[in-house]
């Protein structure tokens, strides 16, 4: 089972980004409460203010945000 994330990670999921092994990379995640899964924000731009969709994340995102 999927331990519960502080109402901090949930703010800001972090999930494995592309390149080297063991290298992390942060991008704009949300923690889904209903599907209690983190989720990525895809907006018209970059840092948007308004989300229009959002693409699930794998489930190696239930990680400390802060991770490097």
């Amino acid at each position: 089972l999927l331990k519960k994330l502080s109402q901090e990670q949930r703010k800001a999921c972090t999930c494995p980004g592309p390149g080297l092994p063991g290298y992390w990379r942060e991008y704009l995640y949300f923690f889904n409460e209903t599907s209690m899964k983190c989720q990525h924000f895809v907006g018209a731009n970059e840092g948007c203010n308004r989300f229009t969709s959002y693409k699930e994340c794998h489930d190696s995102c239930y990680v400390p945000f802060n991770r490097k």
